[in-house]
């Protein structure tokens, strides 16, 4: 049926009264912008009366960062779209912020006021020469030489060209002054600005059979824009949940201002290519020793490119599939948040419009907040470090849909530092740290009486043993790690023996002990262990 209609379409063309129009250029409305971890996809509607005919519609003031691969057009009306394309405008430059704008106008009137002290001081330099060049006196042959016309001429030249330099002078200093100024402002200019100053238009080429009003639907991904996640943190005792607000960093440099608008966070990325690899044989070859190059018969693997058929999905098309809606409110969050779940990725849908300026600034979102059950313990690890951290431990953490990211540390209300969140691993428990807590004493000392060298035959023995005490001086009871090493050996002729510990679970291949504690307030623990390590006595080992 589309295609029939296309095809009278067409041939009424040619009939009276039914012509075609010169291009109709159309403003549209940027109502939601999807975030990816890099780049974004922007949607703008537009509507436009129209009546019957072939019209040639160009949505204007787009992007300059536009893919044109990424383009897709629909609406609603009676109409038929009979082409897509896009092109590049020079003469219709990204309009300038109002900010901008103002530094524009200062740098104006700056130079303004350079070019005004500059011809001031080329005036100054025109009388000075004029000065110079009637510089010289001559005799009257009625009076002769008079040396009171010689002095006061010597006068009025001295006072005067220290005027002039004088006035020289204070135009220099002017002029740098202003030129300083104006260096400022353009470097202000240029980060608020775009390298690029042209803009993109759509044109959408449509048949209407009768007069409809048009409602246009554009799509389409631009580079220069980006998310990254941070997240503040606040501890408000271990008894209490940790409560973790999640936001985000959302940096724009597309050339378009994102005024009011929904936005939504996802973290897909899709300039990662969404090809499998492929394998090709790894075929062995000598090394040619005297160039020391690898010789290779294989074919060198390639990753292909990936080209951007279509734009990514947007949030109803995320509906519309496989994906699962599962609004996750906790106590106290923000709840214009709803976070919407893929097969590959997660999308924070915020209703709550944002000014994002393309000025390539982090600008802060606050995507969620929520109160996370959270068990609290302390670490030490007194070998590296004589603290106790505070660590919290947070299980199921898969649910939150947390990315890696930087994270601000507050405990009981006041800000201790800065962590980090590592999401990428595989461990059924999150832990995060907190921070160290100072009424936690920890020291680590060398059993002097027991560290000795001892030789036999061809070996020596050394042997070393240490002493670590915890104490708590809290008002309440803890419970602490402690983690210490012993060396292992890499050379058989190496041998390392654990000779005592107290009470401490020993990891033969890593070396590793480990404490747990439970202090009760006031209370303190010593532990000890020693170790013997055996080896050549005309060798050296990194004791």
């Amino acid at each position: 049926m589309k295609n029939i209609f296309i095809a009278l379409l067409l041939i009424a063309i040619s009939t009276p009264g039914f012509s075609q129009t010169d291009e109709i250029k159309i403003n549209s409305k940027i109502e939601h912008v999807t975030v990816f971890l890099s780049g974004a996809q922007i949607e703008r509607q537009a509507q436009k009366s129209l009546k019957k005919g072939v019209y040639e519609l160009v949505f204007i003031g787009l992007s300059n960062n536009l893919n044109p691969n990424s383009v897709q057009v629909g609406g609603k009306g009676n109409f038929t779209i009979l082409s897509v394309s896009n092109r590049k405008n020079y003469f219709n430059p990204t309009k300038d912020s109002p900010k901008t704008k103002m530094l524009r106008d200062s740098i104006l009137i700056l130079q303004d006021n350079l070019w005004y002290q500059r011809e001031l001081k080329t005036v100054y330099q025109v009388e000075k020469t004029m000065l110079l060049a009637n510089k010289e006196v001559s005799s009257n042959s009625t009076t002769g030489f008079q040396v009171s016309n010689v002095e006061g001429l010597a006068n009025l030249y001295r006072k005067r060209l220290t005027e002039l330099m004088k006035l020289n002078m204070n135009i220099t200093r002017k002029e740098k002054k202003y030129q300083e100024q104006i260096r400022v402002l353009q470097n202000q200019i240029n980060q608020l600005s775009v390298k690029s100053k042209y803009t993109s238009e759509i044109i959408v080429e449509v048949g209407v059979k009768q007069t409809t009003t048009a409602t246009f639907d554009i799509k389409y991904m631009v580079n220069g824009a980006s998310w990254i996640p941070t997240y503040d943190i606040r501890a408000n005792g271990v008894d209490k949940p940790m409560e973790l607000s999640y936001n985000a960093k959302v940096v724009q440099n597309t050339g378009i201002d994102w005024k009011l608008v929904n936005l939504s966070l996802s973290t897909n990325n899709p300039y990662v290519s969404p090809i499998k690899p492929k394998l090709s044989p790894w075929r062995l070859a000598f090394i040619n020793n005297d160039y020391k190059t690898l010789q290779s018969v294989s074919h060198s693997n390639r990753m292909t490119n990936y080209s951007y058929g279509e734009a990514a999905p947007s949030k109803d098309e995320l509906k519309a599939s496989k994906s699962k809606k599962s609004a996750l409110y906790a106590a106290k969050t923000y709840e214009f948040t709803t976070v919407t779940e893929s097969d590959l990725n997660y999308s924070f849908e915020i209703s709550i419009p944002y000014n994002i300026p393309s000025d390539n600034k982090k600008h802060n979102v606050n995507v969620r907040k929520m109160d996370v059950n959270t068990s609290f313990s302390y670490f030490t690890v007194p070998k590296k470090k004589t603290d106790a951290f505070l660590v919290g431990s947070v299980s199921d953490w898969e649910k939150l849909q947390l990315l890696s990211g930087s994270a601000n540390i507050y405990l009981d209300g006041t800000f201790v530092g800065q962590s980090y969140i590592d999401t990428k691993n595989t461990k059924d428990t999150l832990q995060i740290s907190l921070g160290v807590d100072q009424q936690i004493v920890v020291s680590r000392k060398r059993i002097e009486d027991f560290c000795k060298v001892k030789a036999v035959g061809s070996n020596k023995t050394e042997t070393i043993g240490l002493e670590v005490i915890v104490k708590n001086t809290k008002m309440s009871a803890i419970k602490i790690v402690v983690e210490e090493q012993i060396p292992i050996s890499s050379n058989s002729e190496i041998q390392v023996e654990l000779i005592e510990t107290t009470g401490a679970q020993y990891d033969k291949k890593t070396g590793f002990l480990t404490w747990e504690l439970e202090l009760a307030p006031g209370e303190s623990e010593k532990l000890i262990f020693k170790y013997s390590v055996k080896f050549p006595k005309d060798r050296s080992v990194n004791l």
